[in-house]
């Protein structure tokens, strides 16, 4: 019998050979839009400097002085939380700009506003108190966005979703195939093949009376893709009332609305298909007021968005109407004893080049990383590497003329996210790093005050200085 104990052996030395060459070499690279972090197998035995505290670029944000005359017409400036939101576009008239002039017109046209983000905002925290606050002052009914199925069933508060599990699911960091579109939260949902209504997936939502303006739906559109030309068509259960719509054939996005002006409690939707139909999922709104499209993915860096498709992101945001694009991550490229950030930032600001691009004259907000706790000795304490990437953020906006917001220090900043932990309300878990829907709730209060008092600055100066405009 020969001997194959040398074979594994040449094989381990062989890649043990090729990764400590790799380690002396520049082996950072991207693809796609994604930059990998560099090799070095030599990580965890190399001799370190402790990392310090990294100060931020800019001491006091940079912002605009507010227009003449103006006074904020609630104290905005002072209410608990507030940071100035620091825009560094070139133009009166350029990106969040934009997103300004649409809500001082959201009464007569819907607006959305596209929150991506990480584990952060999974299950519709914090984007669903900023959703009701912005509909509360702005108006508009309904969750905006929802892909037809949810990762975490049952997590998300903002509407009640359930769905057959004989659906095959699609995302840009899980499972990703370049030939497949991907939907705009960069996900895509395949029903099983079928014909006759048998075994079919389905998906079914019901409105949530705790929420205000949640408790039923106006307008439902269904967003999906049949490229393979299949035949299908989606039978829809409105209020217990059912019927059968055709699905078109054809790529790029499809849009077919299921409901329209009446207010209905639930909706099921069940698929039949003879071939691959692609389902990205299904918008609950009505024709006037403000959106917040929740668009997490738990575990992603932010540079997968630069995957999304090329032709259906445009064609989301036309149907949308979006405006603005916040961009909420951090939480997963932050690691401890890493403080220079170059390889992330090079891909991010590729990013962002990208989806300005796929999403043309709509505003972009870099917010930055929330505080961060570890366990050092027998306490827990800030993370040294957070006001290193909180500066590379800021830094990132400044490169693209997008905008930016520091949500480190609107929380607090050092040990705030520890003050949140040891709350009496319990405002954040105790991994020390992410909200509970209760602490979502002040962050979103943060944030809304911080954007109120930018477009009231707007709004003041479209309404009483036209002439000093240029």
């Amino acid at each position: 019998m020969r001997n194959h104990i040398r074979e594994p052996f040449f094989i381990v030395l062989i890649v043990a050979v090729v990764l400590s060459a790799l380690s002396f070499m520049p082996s950072s690279f991207t693809v796609l839009g994604i930059t990998t972090r560099p090799i070095n197998m030599f990580a965890d035995v190399e001799v370190k400097e402790k990392p310090k505290p990294v100060k931020l670029i800019a001491v006091k944000p940079v912002v605009k002085p507010p227009p003449v005359d103006f006074k904020d017409k609630d104290s905005l400036s002072y209410k608990k939380g507030y940071w100035p939101i620091e825009e560094y576009s070139v133009s009166k008239q350029d990106n969040l700009a934009v997103f300004y002039s649409a809500l001082m017109n959201a009464k007569k046209k819907k607006v959305h506003l596209a929150y991506f983000g990480d584990s952060m905002i999974e299950g519709d925290i914090v984007t669903q108190d900023l959703r009701a606050m912005l509909q509360k002052r702005f108006g508009g009914k309904g969750v905006g966005f929802v892909p037809i199925i949810n990762f975490v069933p049952g997590f998300r508060q903002s509407i009640h979703q359930t769905f057959s599990d004989n659906w095959t699911p699609y995302t840009v960091i899980v499972n990703y195939q370049s030939s497949i579109p991907y939907g705009l939260n960069g996900e895509v949902f395949v029903p099983a093949i079928n014909t006759d209504g048998t075994n079919a997936s389905w998906a079914s939502f019901q409105g949530v009376p705790q929420m205000a303006g949640l408790d039923s739906f106006h307008v439902v559109k269904l967003y999906y893709s049949n490229p393979n030309n299949a035949e299908a068509n989606v039978s829809i259960r409105k209020d217990g009332v059912t019927s059968t719509l055709p699905l078109a054939k054809g790529g790029g996005l499809k849009i077919i609305t299921l409901n329209n002006g009446k207010a209905i409690r639930s909706i099921q939707m069940s698929f039949a298909a003879s071939n691959k139909l692609y389902v990205f999922g299904a918008s609950f709104e009505d024709s006037t007021g403000v959106y917040v499209d929740d668009l997490d993915m738990r575990g992603s860096s932010g540079q997968q968005l630069s995957l999304l498709d090329n032709s259906i992101t445009p064609q989301f945001q036309n149907d949308l109407n979006i405006k603005c694009t916040v961009l909420q991550y951090g939480i997963n490229v932050v690691h401890t004893g890493t403080i220079d950030y170059t390889y992330y930032s090079k891909g991010f600001v590729n990013t962002i080049k990208s989806l300005k691009s796929k999403l043309p004259g709509c505003g972009i907000l870099i917010n930055s990383v929330s505080d961060r706790a570890a366990k050092k000795m027998d306490a827990y304490q800030t993370m040294p590497e957070i006001p290193a990437f909180v500066a590379v953020q800021q830094n990132m906006a400044r490169q693209t003329n997008t905008a930016f917001w520091n949500l480190f220090q609107a929380m607090g900043a050092d040990s705030s996210m520890i003050n949140m932990v040891n709350s009496s309300q319990q405002l954040a878990n105790k991994d020390y790093t992410h909200f509970k829907p209760a602490g979502g709730t002040y962050i979103a209060s943060y944030f809304y005050y911080s954007m109120l008092y930018a477009y009231e600055k707007y709004e003041w100066d479209q309404t009483h200085n036209k002439n000093a405009r240029s």
